[in-house]
């Protein structure tokens, strides 16, 4: 990878001399400002000069446009980092600590994309079966995706590397504020098989769906998948709950039910995992590949989980369930 260079979405000019301090203590160079307040969207042009967009607002709504431009144009961005306290202030060095993680791995990820595109997926996964489903109800098997803080690279991770055609849907409840609900899918869904949809009053998932949990509103399932608001609240802190959401969606779909835990901080989804039998199948994505591993050591202390694997092997290992599944069901035919 040639050497990186960055370019900043500011509300704050004095965002720009701080980050450009701090990337120098890692050992990076090179830091284009965009402030908010001027309304000027970085061009095809400005694109080929950066290597990773740097967000820092005080401000969320004002960087929404630039936002939602960068996800259009697929362009790779970090935020969610925390605004910059100035050098000499005693939070600094923490914060930058915790910037440096997040930066090197956004860049790790990068580079690992560009690697990945032409490296082909592995031989068995093409051999998937398009069967709607081995349930008798014909309704695809419903899967929670479980994230929080470092949640949406390894979800995109483990999403790109599933065939499409496979007979599930997923229910992916991903702790983030509520203006980047949308955003999220387009974040996270891009260059995928999957349909990543928000939520909708009335929408019915089918095979193939990824359905972004809603932030602010619970939601119910019913027949044939159909999905509607109920008007109540998340537990807090959580926003969405995933204890709520496992519950709802294992109450609902039954043997057509399994999660998966990814990186987040915390211990949601712990609770709701602790409940449930013993052979419903909870994995979790391998600590040393999170970008956070609290939320998945505290479903592994439940004592349910069965498997754990990076979120290519959790994929991979989402296939070969699935495709044994259905010699199962062919068999029991």
């Amino acid at each position: 990878m040639t050497a990186p260079r960055f370019a900043l979405i500011t509300d704050d000019s004095k965002q720009s001399e701080t980050l450009g301090q701090a990337l120098a203590e890692i050992g990076y160079s090179g830091l284009d400002t965009w402030l908010t307040s001027k309304n000027t969207l970085p061009t095809t042009s400005d694109y080929l000069q950066v290597t990773l967009w740097l967000v820092s607002v005080s401000d969320d709504d004002s960087a929404l446009p630039f936002i939602d431009q960068l996800i259009n144009d697929e362009q790779p961005f970090l935020m969610g980092m925390g605004f910059a306290p100035r050098k000499h202030d005693p939070k600094y060095p923490a914060w930058r600590a915790r910037f440096e993680l997040k930066l090197n791995a956004c860049l790790a990820d990068i580079d690992i994309q560009s690697e990945s595109q032409a490296q082909p997926k592995p031989d068995f996964i093409s051999k998937v079966s398009p069967e709607k489903s081995t349930a008798s109800s014909n309704l695809p098997f419903i899967w929670v995706l479980g994230a929080s803080l470092g949640g949406p690279n390894a979800v995109r991770e483990f999403i790109q590397t599933l065939p499409p055609n496979l007979p599930i849907a997923f229910i992916y409840a991903q702790h983030i504020a509520p203006e980047f609900e949308n955003s999220l899918a387009k974040t996270v869904g891009r260059n995928s098989a999957y349909n990543f949809k928000c939520f909708s009053n009335g929408m019915q998932i089918s095979a193939g769906d990824v359905l972004v949990v809603p932030i602010k509103e619970i939601f119910g399932l019913g027949e044939q998948d159909t999905i509607w608001g109920t008007g109540e609240r998340w537990q807090l802190p959580h926003q969405p709950c995933i204890d709520q959401v496992i519950q709802r969606v294992h109450r609902h779909a039954q043997q057509r039910f399994g999660c998966i835990i990814f990186s987040g901080m915390g211990d949601d989804g712990s609770q709701a995992i602790k409940a449930l039998p013993s052979d419903v199948p909870v994995w979790t994505q391998q600590a040393d590949s999170c970008d956070c591993d609290s939320m998945p050591i505290s479903a592994n202390a439940t004592e349910k989980v069965s498997f754990m694997g990076s979120p290519v092997q959790l994929a991979i290992n989402l296939v070969e369930t699935i495709i044994q599944k259905q010699k199962e069901s062919r068999y029991a035919s």
